[in-house]
C-alpha cells in the first residue's frame, strides 16, 4: 500500500510544521507520544466513494487510529483496528453525504500513554481500499480487471471522440456522446438491448459493479443504475475515447470472502480473539451490559472428533455451571463430515437439554436449543456471508448470553440474536453430524467471562 502513487485525495491543509507535501503521494507520518496525532483537510463530492487506510511501516509495532471528521469537527467514522488479527487501521467505502470540506486524522492508539510508536502510511483511496489496477492512461483493447469481483472503477475522459465500450464476461456496456447501451448475457439467451439517450461528455466516470446490478456517475450524478444480475469478470476497454486515469478496486473485508459493504460500528468487533479485556472493553462502548464479571476459563486448544450422526459434546472440565456470559472461541472443521458443523454447547444441564452455538462450511450459523433432546422453537438458523465457507478456514465465535438474550458475532460482525432459555449449564466443545462420516475440528484461544447476574 506504500507504493500507491495514483492516490487523488487533494491535501489542502496540513497541521504540523513541516513543509506541505505533495498531494498525489501517500503521507508518511511518524506518531510518538509527543507528537500522537496529524491531520489533513480535503474537499470531497456527495456521492464519491471514498476509503482510507494508516498501515504501519514494516519491521515497526505501531497501533495507528483513522478518525474522519465533517466541517463542524463532528466525528463521522473511527477505526483502530482493521481486523482481529491487525493493528493497521481502516475506514472503508465512506460516501460524502455533501460536498464540502472534510477532514481525515491518523492517531496514536492511547495518545501520551501509548505503549507503541513509530511511522504509519496515511493513504487516500477513490474507491474501495483493496487495488486490482492503476494507469495513467488506457489504449484500446486493454483488461482492466482480471478477476471476478465486486469492484469500483474510477477513470476520466479527456477527449471523447466517438465513444468507448466496456466488455465483460457476462456483459457489454457502449457510451456515446449521445447514448448509453447495456446488453446483458446469459446462458444460451441474448437479452435484449438497454439504450438509454444520455448526454455523456469529457468528465469524471465511476462505476459500481456489483453482482446484482452495475450503477453508473457521471460528474458526480448518477446516470445508470441497471439492476439485475451480472456475470462479473474481466473488463477490456475498446474504443477511440482518449482516457485519463484509471484506478479498479476491490472491496477489503476481513477474509476476502463476501462484497457485502462493512458493518456500521455498532455491529462489528475489533478486538484481537485472544484478548478477553479488549473484547469486553470494546462490547461495554457498544453498550452491552457487561461491565461487571470476570475471566473463569480460559483454554490454548480443544480438539473434537466423531463419526456418530446427530451431536457429539465433549465437555470441558473448566467453566463450572453458567448462564450469563461472554463466550469467545477460534474455530476450524479440519476434516469435513456430511452436513457438518462445529462449535461449543452452552447452558448444558445434560445431553438433551443445552443449547449451542456452531457454524458450517456452507455458511450456516446456528444458535440452538434443546429441550427433553427436542429443538425448541426459539432456536436461531441464518446462511450469514460472515461465515468463512473454505475448507479449513478459521470462524471467531463471540456469543454475548445475557439472561433469555443471545447476540452473537462471527469473525467480527454481528450475524444474529435469538432468545434461548435461561437455565446455568456446564461447557463443551460440539460437533454436529448429518450423516456417519468422520469429521475433525479444533478450537483454539477459548475464554468465557461470567457475567454477574
Amino acid at each position: 500500500m506504500a507504493k500507491y502513487f495514483w492516490v487523488f485525495l487533494v491535501l489542502l491543509t496540513l497541521f504540523s510544521a513541516h513543509a506541505q507535501p505533495d498531494p498525489l503521494l501517500p503521507q508518511n507520518v511518524v506518531l510518538t507520544r509527543d507528537s500522537t496525532r496529524e491531520a489533513f483537510d480535503f474537499e470531497a463530492e456527495a456521492g464519491s466513494l471514498w476509503s482510507f487506510t494508516a498501515v504501519s511501516a514494516p519491521f515497526e509495532v505501531v497501533d495507528p487510529v483513522l478518525r474522519l471528521y465533517d466541517s463542524e469537527g463532528g466525528i463521522l467514522l473511527e477505526n483502530d483496528n482493521e481486523d482481529y488479527r491487525s493493528t493497521n487501521a481502516r475506514l472503508e467505502a465512506w460516501t460524502p453525504p455533501a460536498d464540502g470540506t472534510y477532514r481525515i486524522e491518523v492517531a496514536l492508539e492511547g495518545g501520551e500513554r501509548a505503549p507503541t510508536a513509530g511511522t504509519v502510511t496515511l493513504t487516500a483511496i477513490p474507491g474501495y481500499s483493496e487495488v486490482v489496477f492503476s494507469a495513467e492512461s488506457l489504449a484500446a483493447d486493454t483488461v482492466v480487471l482480471n478477476r471476478s469481483s465486486p469492484a469500483a472503477m474510477v477513470f476520466s475522459v479527456e477527449d471523447f471522440n466517438d465513444g468507448f465500450e466496456l466488455r465483460s464476461d457476462g456483459w457489454q456496456m457502449a457510451f456515446t456522446p449521445a447514448e448509453w447501451r447495456l446488453q446483458v448475457n446469459r446462458p444460451g439467451v441474448l437479452s435484449p438491448v438497454f439504450v438509454e439517450a444520455v448526454d455523456f461528455g469529457e468528465g469524471e466516470y465511476r462505476l459500481l459493479i456489483q453482482p446484482d446490478g452495475i450503477q453508473v456517475f457521471f460528474n458526480g450524478t448518477q446516470v445508470v443504475d441497471f439492476r439485475e444480475a451480472v456475470v462479473l469478470g474481466s473488463v477490456t476497454f475498446t474504443g477511440t475515447a482518449v482516457l485519463g486515469q484509471v484506478v479498479v478496486t476491490t472491496p477489503f473485508y476481513e477474509g476476502g470472502f463476501t462484497g457485502l459493504p462493512p458493518a456500521p460500528p455498532a455491529e462489528r468487533l475489533y478486538a484481537p480473539a485472544f484478548n478477553p479485556l479488549a473484547v469486553m472493553a470494546e462490547l461495554t462502548s457498544l453498550g452491552y451490559e457487561v461491565e461487571s464479571g470476570g475471566l473463569t476459563m480460559r483454554v490454548p486448544r480443544g480438539l473434537i472428533e466423531t463419526s456418530n450422526t446427530g451431536f457429539s459434546l465433549y465437555p470441558l472440565s473448566t467453566g463450572g455451571a453458567v448462564q450469563n456470559f461472554v463466550l469467545s472461541f477460534e474455530g476450524r472443521i479440519v476434516v469435513s463430515g456430511v452436513g457438518a458443523a462445529c462449535g461449543m454447547a452452552f447452558r448444558q444441564v445434560d445431553s438433551e437439554n443445552f443449547a449451542t452455538a456452531l457454524f458450517s462450511e456452507d455458511g450456516n450459523l446456528y444458535l440452538l436449543q434443546y429441550e427433553g433432546g427436542e429443538l425448541a422453537t426459539t432456536s436461531l438458523a441464518v446462511n450469514s456471508v460472515w461465515v468463512d465457507p473454505s475448507g479449513n478456514g478459521v470462524n471467531w465465535v463471540v456469543l454475548v448470553a445475557q439472561e433469555t438474550r443471545m447476540t452473537i458475532f462471527v469473525n467480527g460482525r454481528l450475524a444474529g440474536r435469538g432468545d434461548l432459555r435461561i437455565q446455568p449449564g456446564g461447557m463443551s466443545l460440539s460437533v454436529y453430524v448429518n450423516e456417519s462420516a468422520y469429521t475433525f475440528c479444533t478450537l483454539d484461544n477459548i475464554w468465557l467471562w461470567e457475567l454477574e447476574s
